[in-house]
């Protein structure tokens, strides 16, 4: 808030400099938007309901499908971070392909009204991410994101994704991992894993 607030302070001059040659001398000048723009910088209704889903919770893990689909089963630790802005989710899982832990954390950009998404996990030694909307439709929230994918690009393709958040209740939501086929013009999406966390009882 303190570095908005000096931000704000700063642009404050040359917005006044504006308004002045923009209207006829002796014209009344606007105020300055700051309280506005101070409680867009704060957390709204969406960062209420991602609040909700701190705690401790029991995860699943499913990764690819039919018969060679892996499980793995473990717990998360959800906490509200930067004064209930984002929404951090830790967790670890462990199945037959080994132990996966890593973190996703999620906030809304009340500027664009997009969520955003930031995932890292022990699969890896770099972190991905996605923004998207809510589908009114389906209420699901899908978020679209990229990767510089040196194998993927080795081919001339590039790795697109989807992050999908289902909030299915107060006790209950999933992450899917969608994979985009860039390979046609069709970008057909197809489900790669799913983390499903139920709230521990």
């Amino acid at each position: 808030m303190k570095l908005i607030t000096i931000v704000l302070s700063l642009l404050s001059p040359f917005a006044t400099f504006a308004a002045d040659d923009a209207k006829p001398s002796g014209a009344a000048t606007k105020p300055p938007l700051q309280a506005e723009m101070l409680k867009m910088a704060g957390p709204g209704p969406e960062h209420e309901q991602l609040a909700g889903y701190a705690g401790n919770w029991d995860v699943e893990i499913k990764m690819g499908g039919g018969r060679n689909a892996m499980a793995y089963q473990g717990s998360a630790r959800n906490r509200i971070t930067v004064r209930g802005r984002f929404l951090e989710m830790q967790y670890e899982a462990t199945g037959k392909g080994g132990t996966n832990e890593g973190i996703f954390t999620l906030g809304f950009d009340r500027r664009h009204k997009e969520y955003a998404l930031v995932a890292l996990d022990s699969f890896g030694t770099y972190f991905v991410t996605s923004q998207g909307k809510r589908d009114e439709k389906t209420g699901k929230i899908k978020m679209y994101g990229k990767d510089n994918d040196p194998q993927m690009k080795a081919m001339g393709l590039t790795k697109e994704f989807v992050h999908v958040l289902d909030l299915r209740s107060a006790d209950e939501y999933a992450v899917e991992v969608w994979f985009v086929d860039t390979r046609t013009a069709e970008r057909r999406e197809m489900k790669f894993m799913e983390y499903t966390f139920k709230r521990k009882k």
